[in-house]
């Protein structure tokens, strides 16, 4: 800064040489407006140096920012890719398991199909429950009301299955998705109460809620997304909850 300052007061001086005599002011007068001048220009170079400042500040804190920013993408991208590869893991298992099933299952019906009782029938006998319940879910996509059929002689066939509560909740998924709510909510409740515990129990209780806002029951649907956040905490289904119950709060 003293530096600059120097060299204005030089630039003056020599201004101050090179001006002709006449031109000049009274002594006192000229050094009192050539000093207001020098002043002026040093607040002009502050305040130039203190806008670049500044300047330069937002530019480290950007700089920061994006840092953040592209960090904060790397472990959201690096979570991604671990959360698609254990999907990939499990679904290639899951999907293993079940081709096994399957395979034992035909190798079981070549079996029976040779073997024969005495009055010359073939001997009737039921596949496993995973295979059965299998057959049924893969119809959900393409024949839905096939799905529901099977998935209920499932249920008569075998009523203690650890996939009973799976073929009750996707018997309601089913209704739901029609617009039936009536037997949807039946079924959403028998999951409740019949197979507490499960696997589907929040599902369950969410899409009850849900059930309850679709025939506009508005009281019933508010005390079940309550239920759901205080019985299912820390779970995406209390999200859910969350976030349906804060649309409907003056219904």
């Amino acid at each position: 800064m003293k530096r600059d300052t120097k060299k204005i007061l030089l630039v003056v001086a020599l201004t101050v040489a090179l001006t002709p005599a006449y031109a000049l002011k009274p002594t006192d007068e000229a050094i009192i407006e050539l000093y207001q001048q020098v002043e002026d220009l040093q607040h002009d170079v502050n305040s130039l140096r203190g806008t670049n400042e500044q300047l330069r500040h937002e530019l480290d804190k950007l700089k920061k920012s994006q840092e953040t920013s592209q960090a904060a993408l790397k472990k959201r991208i690096s979570s991604l890719e671990d959360q698609l590869e254990n999907s990939s893991s499990s679904t290639s298992s899951n999907g293993d398991k079940a081709k096994t099933e399957v395979e034992k299952e035909k190798s079981d019906s070549t079996i029976v199909g040779e073997k024969s009782d005495n009055f010359g029938g073939s001997v009737d006998r039921k596949v496993s429950d995973k295979v059965a319940y299998k057959r049924a879910y893969d119809l959900l996509s393409e024949d839905p009301d096939a799905a529901v059929a099977d998935l209920e002689d499932f249920l008569k066939d075998y009523p203690s299955s650890p996939l009973a509560a799976n073929a009750h909740y996707w018997i309601a998924e089913t209704w739901y998705s029609k617009g039936k709510y009536e037997k949807a909510k039946d079924s959403f409740l028998k999951i409740l109460k019949d197979y507490k515990g499960n696997n589907k129990e929040s599902a369950a209780a969410l899409k009850l809620g849900y059930t309850f806002v679709q025939m506009r029951q508005w009281d019933y649907a508010k005390k079940t997304l309550k239920d759901v956040i205080r019985f299912f905490p820390d779970t995406h289904e209390a999200e859910l909850a969350k976030s349906k119950l804060a649309s409907i709060e003056n219904k």
